[in-house]
């Protein structure tokens, strides 16, 4: 069917329409009955305005603050002075084995008995016995541990550059090592 106000067209096998001034809108129709209330929408809703700006708290510090409904490590507000405190300024323990506490204050506390009774007597420890033989061995082979390490890292420093000055300061070494 072709409508009086359309011109038709014809491009090889193809007939096009050519519209024409757009019409006046209707008469607005009848109002349709209200639609189901809408339920588990998973069309989200318009956002809501933005709240007025909150009072800045106490942030809290991980592993160190919690709050588990009852009990908090959050702080409050601070509490009054307390008293001064004390401190220890000496001890000791008397011939009877009381450890006595001497306090700035300078009172004297007994603490109590502190010292137990004496234990058996040990066994006899090893006695070790080093003589000339061996201390006179001992520094020859540290002598010699210490002479193959400076030939290693002389041996290194060569060869970046055999005149340097790092290679110089080994060969010093290396000669006090075998006087």
């Amino acid at each position: 069917m072709v409508a009086p106000d359309l011109d038709l067209l014809r491009i090889d096998k193809l007939l096009v329409a050519k519209l024409g001034p757009a019409g006046r809108d209707g008469a607005p129709g009848i109002p349709g009955p209200p639609g189901p209330a809408g339920r588990n929408s998973t069309v989200p809703g318009k956002t809501g305005a933005t709240g007025s700006q909150g009072h800045a708290g106490y942030t809290p510090k991980k592993g160190i603050d919690y709050f588990d409904g009852k009990n908090s490590t959050i702080p409050g507000p601070a509490g009054k002075d307390g008293r001064a405190g004390v401190s220890v300024i000496g001890a000791n323990i008397n011939d009877a084995g009381h450890l006595l506490l001497t306090l700035d204050s300078g009172k004297v506390l007994d603490a109590g008995h502190v010292v137990g009774a004496r234990g058996e007597k040990g066994e006899p420890g090893d006695v070790l016995y080093i003589g000339p033989a061996e201390v006179n061995g001992a520094i020859k082979k540290l002598k010699e541990q210490r002479a193959a390490f400076i030939a290693t890292v002389l041996k290194k420093a060569e060869s970046k550059d055999k005149n340097s000055f790092v290679a110089a300061h080994f060969r010093n070494l290396l000669k006090d090592l075998q006087r």
